[in-house]
């Protein structure tokens, strides 16, 4: 019989292992209105507005998606199907999303909805909201006796 040196880290190797393959298929895992396949979105700031832009490929009409501001939230909603056309085929992988999807993001500083315009090109949505004014932090002057 061998003497084989004691490794504490054997089975925490074949564990990282496992877990490794696990999330490399994570997107196909979760149908996409799951919590870990949400639309991402990006929010910037300028002076005058608020930019957010999120990534929405295969949206086909202007109804397919519909874009709210309650309060200092903005909340998109929608539905993205795909065509009907492979019927007879096998999927062996389907990653591509569809169906529907929300997602509601904080947004850092009020905006106001009226003002707000969006736009979608070559499977971007851009939404752009101009901030309202005098609502951020201001000094308050101290009466000192």
């Amino acid at each position: 019989m061998s003497l084989i040196p004691y490794d504490p880290f054997r089975d925490f190797s074949s564990l990282t292992k496992n877990l490794s393959r696990f999330f490399a298929d994570f997107p196909s895992i979760f149908p996409y209105d799951h919590p870990f396949q949400q639309i991402r979105v990006d929010i910037r700031e300028t002076e005058e507005e608020l930019i957010a832009t999120c990534d929405l490929p295969g949206l086909k009409k202007k109804d397919d998606v519909k874009i709210e501001i309650h309060d200092q939230t903005l909340v998109i909603s929608g539905k993205i199907e795909q065509s009907a056309e492979l019927t007879d085929e096998k999927y062996h992988r389907r990653e591509r999303i569809s169906g529907s999807f929300h997602r509601s993001v904080l947004l850092p500083a009020p905006v106001s909805a009226d003002g707000a315009k969006a736009t979608y090109r070559n499977g971007i949505l851009e939404i752009r909201m101009p901030k309202l004014k005098g609502t951020g932090n201001q000094g308050i002057d101290i009466e000192f006796q």
